[in-house]
């Protein structure tokens, strides 16, 4: 049987610096203010967080140097060139998508820029993970967000949702296949990164790890007390 692909489209740029969320003041310079929609101690928004206007200061030619993917390096929230993904089907894009505005410091909207927030996090596993390499999992004190990085090639364990195609990682977005083919991506190749992830049929890196989704799974935290807080 043929394994499932999905590919993960990140930006290639630095991101860019924001001023503010939902009206409260924030300098790129205190990169965790409060805001209501993202926990307070590690900065990832709360489960149920749908789209998120944010203040972008940036000058304009930056974000076109930016096109078609960037990110917000303060909110951790990404970032889209609208035209690039509005070749998808909506009715895919509006189950498994949310949309905010990037606004200019006076609060006019930046035509062709959203912001993206999703329904399901994923994160990827490692191939090479064979309890000598390091792996560093961390769990947020307050809310389980759960993270963690091993070196290796990326691999999707086990099978995400079959009623979604859309899913979000790190600062990128993974696309099932047969949603991918919408995109035109002859002319982003040197623009974003691109790569090729199967689903695996097992746990290659033999890890007890959480399941797909990275809202937080409470219990499996509940039942790690060895993991890091942070």
């Amino acid at each position: 049987m043929k394994k499932e692909v999905f590919y993960f489209l990140e930006a290639k740029g630095n991101g860019c610096e924001t001023l503010s969320a939902y009206g409260n003041e924030a300098s790129y310079r205190f990169p965790f203010v409060r805001l209501p929609w993202r926990c307070n101690s590690c900065g990832q928004p709360f489960e149920g967080t749908q789209e998120v206007d944010i203040k972008i200061d940036e000058p304009e030619k930056y974000l076109i140097k930016q096109r078609p993917l960037t990110f917000a390096n303060c909110l951790l929230i990404d970032m889209v060139w609208e035209p690039f993904v509005r070749s998808i089907p909506p009715h895919i894009l509006e189950r498994d998508m949310f949309f905010g505005n990037a606004l200019r410091p006076d609060g006019t909207r930046i035509e062709n820029w959203l912001t993206c927030n999703f329904r399901y996090y994923l994160y990827l596993r490692s191939t090479e993970y064979t309890g000598t390499h390091p792996l560093h999992i961390t769990v947020c004190k307050d809310c389980g967000y759960v993270r963690w990085s091993s070196p290796g090639k990326w691999f999707i364990y086990p099978a995400p949702p079959e009623d979604a195609d859309i899913f979000h990682y790190g600062h990128g977005i993974l696309f099932r296949e047969s949603v991918y083919q919408h995109l035109d991506m002859e002319q982003w190749r040197k623009k974003v990164y691109v790569t090729k992830i199967k689903v695996a049929d097992k746990p290659l890196d033999g890890l007890d790890l959480p399941r797909f989704e990275i809202p937080r799974d409470l219990q499996w935290v509940a039942e790690h007390p060895e993991l890091k807080r942070c």
